[in-house]
């Protein structure tokens, strides 16, 4: 058979399956790499950079002696650094694993499909859920913006 107007895949065989062209591969291979490897080295490069930031400052104010409040910021910038982190990659991934698994030619059930981009969708949700339970100033900021 040949190919499909309109799409970038070549129907062949019995069977049916998908053959996507190397333009349309190059292309998600593209977005995966722009928009979740590239997001997320830049987010694990800034909580990397605020970590040591957190640091330098509390070395330079201690001059070598940090106070337990100091050592419990530093604890606690690194705590959620992770944590945001580590959400981010495991909202993502499957997202991005289930559109790589596809491009390949491989059948993605519908509701696998779906339920991956919910999951990836909901990091914006839960990030602040992070922060609120993370942050005992935060959640004090935040309840009184509420009236």
């Amino acid at each position: 058979m040949g190919p499909v107007p309109g799409t970038c895949l070549l129907m062949t065989g019995p069977d049916r399956t998908a053959n996507y062209s190397t333009f349309y591969k190059s292309y998600i291979i593209s977005i995966l790499v722009c928009c979740f490897v590239v997001p997320v080295l830049v987010v694990i490069f800034s909580y990397v950079s605020i970590i040591k930031m957190v640091k330098t400052s509390n070395a330079m104010i201690a001059n070598g002696y940090l106070t337990n409040r100091q050592r419990k910021m530093e604890r606690d910038v690194t705590w959620v650094s992770a944590v945001i982190c580590t959400a981010f990659i495991l909202a993502w991934s499957p997202y991005a694993t289930a559109s790589m698994w596809s491009t390949w030619g491989f059948q993605v059930p519908t509701t696998t499909s779906v339920i991956t981009r919910l999951f990836a969708k909901s990091a914006s949700f839960y990030n602040p859920l992070i922060y609120i339970g993370m942050s005992s100033k935060f959640c004090r900021d935040v309840n009184a913006l509420l009236p």
